[in-house]
Formats: C-alpha cells, sequence, structure tokens
C-alpha cells in the first residue's frame, strides 16, 4: 500500500483498503507475542494530505485477533481500532547537512521518515497495530470481583489484593500527607 507523494491532490487522497492478514501475522510471528493471532484482516480509513515538508495521514485502521485471556487461559477475540494519524517527512539525502548535528533520522513518536517520493503505508501501519498490543491482557472486573470476558473470579487466584478499606488516600492521611 504504497502512496507516492506527488500524486496527492489538494483535497487529500483518501485510502480505504484492507491489509494483507498473513503478512501481518507472520511479522507478529517474529517477536516475542507468539500466541497472538489477526483473525480479521486489518480495515483501514484514512486521508493523507500534502504538507509543506511531506504528508500526513489522519484516519484509523480496525481489526481482530485472538489472545489468551490470563485468568482463563482460553483464547478470545477482541476487536481492536487504533488512530492512524502519523507525520512524514522525507528522510535527507546522504550528505545533506542536518540543521541538528545531533539529529537522528529513526522513525519517532508520530513521525516517520520515508525516501524518495514514495510512503508505504503497510509496514507503518502493521507496526502501530503491534505496538499498540499488550501481550499481557488482563480483562477488566466487575464489581463482584468477575472477569468481564471469561467470568472467572479474580479472587480466587489472587492473594496479593488489598485488604478493604485500604486505599491510596486513607495511606496518605494516616502518614498525614492530606
Amino acid at each position: 500500500m504504497k502512496v507516492r507523494i506527488s500524486d496527492i491532490p489538494h483535497t487529500g487522497l483518501k485510502v480505504n483498503d484492507i491489509l494483507p492478514l498473513d503478512a501481518l501475522n507472520a511479522r507478529m510471528q517474529l517477536g516475542d507475542s507468539k500466541d497472538i493471532v489477526f483473525t480479521e484482516a486489518p480495515r483501514v480509513d484514512l486521508v493523507v494530505m500534502h504538507t509543506q515538508s511531506g504528508a500526513e495521514t489522519k484516519g484509523t485502521v480496525r481489526t481482530k485477533f485472538k489472545q489468551e485471556c490470563s485468568r482463563c487461559l482460553e483464547n478470545m477475540e477482541r476487536p481492536l481500532e487504533i488512530p492512524a494519524n502519523f507525520i512524514l517527512q522525507p528522510k535527507p539525502e546522504a550528505g545533506a547537512e542536518p540543521e541538528d548535528p545531533d539529529a537522528s533520522y529513526v522513525d519517532d513518536v508520530g513521525i516517520s521518515f520515508f525516501e524518495g517520493d514514495h510512503i508505504d503505508l503497510e509496514d507503518l501501519l502493521q507496526e502501530a497495530l503491534i505496538l499498540s498490543m499488550t501481550i499481557y491482557w488482563s480483562p477488566p472486573c466487575d464489581q463482584k470481583g468477575n472477569c468481564t470476558q471469561c467470568g472467572i473470579n479474580r479472587s480466587k487466584f489472587e492473594s496479593y489484593d488489598d485488604p478493604p478499606g485500604n486505599s491510596l488516600g486513607k495511606l496518605f492521611k494516616k502518614a498525614g500527607l492530606n
């Protein structure tokens, strides 16, 4: 899914596409979280706008994946929707002096560098999906202590909870740090 900067119209370029599921799962298997599997090809819905120094994207990516519940160890399918908002800037040509001598042209949070006139959105979006996930998924519990996903009561498995009535506010009060 490549975009050519010089082809972006003044009004922006709408991108409604699907990322290949096999390529995303293959990339996911390269890391430590081999138990997470994407089950639905990610749907990309974004707009690429030409900027003075490169381009900017705004939109979302939606998909589904399976991951083990940390309470019952059952694989559960979960939805995932992430923002796809990036600033894309051209990487300076070799030999060009950067304004800041300490500048490194490595992708930063929200800023990605590209070479030439093309931007590969597929790699960028795959990376954003993978980095938005956690390998230690612990679903929230309801007021009774039951997992909202599998229904297991966490108090049966977790003995490290504070006794009832202890809270950070009460501890501060005891210490005289109101």
